[in-house]
């Protein structure tokens, strides 16, 4: 009788332990769930990460940070994680180019400079990668054209205005200098001159001036006694001054 009862307390303490076995919680199925877990998140990243996937990037990150050295050791696919982190950062650098841009008004002026300046200058410091997000880079580099074209055309307006109201001789190097000034200027620019009348005008009354000095130079020539070897610059002298 003995004997049979030490027989079934073996069978029970067998079973007991079955069981146990079959119903306990292996440390390492903890990990593989774990890990995996993280895999899988890292996994559900697109191929082209977006700004719209920064949060599930961001709990990516954060299910990997939480994990042990050991099972990060496990997380196959981490390089895949650190390159959707790494276009995050180089998304987001863009955009705040890209929202500069987007600040500038439609018509540009000479009062956008320092913005266009802040715009050109945040851009030149990105990276090559970061250069190659921006989808506004069109509309700066239009912008600073605008600007240049205004600086330009300004330079060559202020030459105009510093002529005189009444122009002389003595304003025939001002008015070729701001002449060769407006003839260097491109088409676009040329456009942006408001006085350019000014300065044909300015040319016209010139021009004559020169007219009326030459005339007065030919008649100056003449000697002071007049003989018949002076007949052709008579001649010319009163040609000139009847035309």
């Amino acid at each position: 009788m003995k004997r049979m009862f030490m027989y079934f307390a073996l069978i029970l303490l067998t079973f007991t332990v079955a069981a146990c076995n079959f119903g306990g919680t292996d440390p390492d199925d903890d990990t593989d769930i774990a890990v995996q877990a993280v895999i899988t998140l890292i996994n559900a990243l697109p191929e082209t990460v977006s700004l719209n996937d920064q949060t599930a990037v961001t709990s990516a990150r954060t299910a990997y940070d939480a994990l042990n050295e050991t099972q990060k050791a496990a997380v196959t696919n981490y390089n895949r994680l650190q390159a959707a982190e790494a276009r995050i950062v180089n998304l987001l650098a863009a955009k705040a180019v890209d929202d500069l841009i987007d600040a500038l008004p439609a018509t540009i002026t000479l009062a956008n400079q320092t913005e266009v300046q802040a715009a050109r200058a945040a851009y030149t410091a990105l990276t090559t990668a970061q250069r190659a997000l921006v989808t506004k880079l069109d509309t700066l580099t239009a912008a600073e054209a605008t600007i240049a074209n205004r600086i330009a055309a300004d330079n060559v307006i202020s030459l105009i205005n510093a002529l005189p109201a009444t122009i002389t001789m003595n304003d025939a190097a001002a008015i070729a200098t701001a002449r060769a000034a407006y003839d260097a200027l491109t088409a676009a620019q040329q456009a942006l001159v408001t006085n350019y009348a000014t300065l044909t005008s300015a040319e016209t009354t010139l021009a004559g001036l020169t007219t009326v000095q030459s005339v007065i130079d030919m008649i100056n020539a003449l000697p002071a006694t007049i003989t018949l070897a002076d007949q052709p610059d008579i001649l010319a002298a009163r040609a000139a001054y009847d035309s």
